[in-house]
Order: C-alpha cells, then sequence, then structure tokens
C-alpha cells in the first residue's frame, strides 16, 4: 500500500509517499524531515509542534503539525565564498513605504541601460565572504584569493547595485563554528531584538572602496550584459586595490 500526501507551499507541491512496508496500516507513521523557510521570530520563540497552514478555497486550514529544527550552517575552515538568494525586490517600493524601493540603490545609468521598471524582476543574492579564515584565533591574512561568482544567463547583474559591509570582530561564526546568518538574532544582550543584518549595515561598517572593487572584475555575455564576476589575487595578499586598509583578515557580507 502506499498513500500519496500532497499539498501547496506558496505555489510549490510538495509529495511524501508513505510505504506500508512494516504493516502499519495508518499514516500517523509517517515520519519526515521537511525542509522549510520560518521567520526569525517563530523560531526564536517556540520550536515544539508548530502548525502548517494551507489555504483552499480562501480558507486556511492546518494541513499538519511538526516540531522544528532549525538549520545549522556549518562553516568549514577553507570556505571563502558562499552564495545564496535573498529574494525578489521591489523597484519601486509601496505606497505605504512598507517594502523598500530597490531603486534608490541602483545608478541613473544601469536603470536606463537596463531599462529597469516597476515591471523588472529583481532578485537579490547574498554573499558570505572569508567566513573559515575567522575560525582561527587570530584570523590569518588572506593569500591568493581566487573567486568566481556567476549566475545564470538569464540574469543580469546590476553592477551600481553592489554593496559590501565588513563583518565585526566576534559576529561571523559562533564557538560551534555555526555561521551567524544576517537574519539570524543578535545574540548580545544588549540588542537582543535586533537581527545580525540591522547590526552589520550600519555605521562604517560598509567598504564601498571593496564594493567598487568587483565591477572593476565582471564577466559579461556575448551581449555584453554582466552575469558576474571573477577575481584572481594568485602571488598577493587580499586586497581590493585600497592600499590604506588591510582587508585581509575580515569577513564580509555582499549583497
Amino acid at each position: 500500500m502506499h498513500l500519496a500526501l500532497l499539498f501547496f507551499l506558496s505555489n510549490s507541491q510538495l509529495v511524501a509517499v508513505w510505504n506500508n512496508s512494516i504493516s502499519k496500516d495508518s499514516p500517523d507513521y509517517l515520519d519526515l524531515t521537511i525542509p522549510a523557510l520560518a521567520n526569525g521570530s517563530t523560531v526564536k520563540s517556540d520550536l515544539k509542534n508548530q502548525a502548517f497552514n494551507v489555504e483552499i478555497d480562501g480558507k486556511s486550514q492546518i494541513a499538519f503539525t511538526a516540531d522544528l529544527t532549525p538549520y545549522k550552517d556549518k562553516v568549514t575552515p577553507t570556505e571563502l565564498i558562499h552564495g545564496f538568494a535573498m529574494g525578489q525586490k521591489s523597484f519601486n517600493g509601496s505606497d505605504d513605504g512598507k517594502v523598500y524601493p530597490e531603486k534608490n540603490n541602483i545608478s541613473e545609468e544601469d536603470i536606463n541601460q537596463l531599462k529597469l521598471n516597476d515591471d523588472s524582476h529583481l532578485l537579490q543574492w547574498g554573499i558570505y565572504f572569508n567566513y573559515g579564515n575567522q575560525l582561527n584565533n587570530p584570523p590569518l591574512s588572506l593569500y591568493d584569493a581566487i573567486f568566481k561568482v556567476a549566475f545564470s544567463q538569464d540574469q543580469t547583474l546590476i553592477p551600481s547595485s553592489i554593496k559590501v559591509f565588513e563583518i565585526p570582530n566576534g559576529m561571523a561564526v559562533d564557538q560551534n563554528a555555526l555561521r551567524h546568518g544576517i537574519n539570524d538574532f543578535y545574540d548580545g544582550t544588549d540588542k537582543p531584538d535586533e537581527n545580525y543584518y540591522s547590526i552589520i549595515t550600519t555605521g562604517n561598517n560598509e567598504k564601498t572602496k571593496f564594493a567598487d572593487f568587483l565591477p572593476a572584475h565582471l564577466v559579461k555575455n556575448a551581449t555584453g550584459q554582466a552575469t558576474g564576476f571573477s577575481v584572481n589575487q594568485t602571488g598577493q595578499k587580499f586586497n581590493p586595490n585600497d592600499p590604506s586598509y588591510d582587508y585581509s583578515t575580515h569577513a564580509y557580507f555582499i549583497h
């Protein structure tokens, strides 16, 4: 006997099959591990018996309940670069101001050249840089940095949108080599309700010369559109053409 469990989450579908191979005829014995996204406040508040809802004909009902196990993002000593999608963004934002207008982060030149407008599909990516080095105490100078970021051919990198922020000391990884992700809540007692992103992207943490360095290393396709960047600093200590500062020991968040 096979029982297919089918439901929809955010316009996607998940199918689970229960195999009655041990003579148990109830799907109550079904034991699944399902990856899911949750906001930080949910994960922080309670991990037990959380309800997953589905909406059918405009009515919400519980599809199943489950205990949550927070994902642990383990950093290895050799990690130099780690990328992830941050989701779709809005060009003009919202009238009520709750959705940030990404056009504020894009130069007029790029807007005109790429013909960007409110119908443009903007997908934001994030990159953790030099986090593995933070497992050393103290961090070592980064030499021979070679890294490349390539997006699919139907995506065009917007050069002026690149921003780089230095991670304050002790905020990249914890004592167990687990990454402090940008959406994780800060575990310090002075700012308990703020996530790491809100702390990282303030003050003097922004490194504009690093951000200017990456567009100088763009990879372009046959039509001249940027599809990523490639950096090779073999035989030298990492530095984005700024001799006034030592970038080689720090971790950075690029988006």
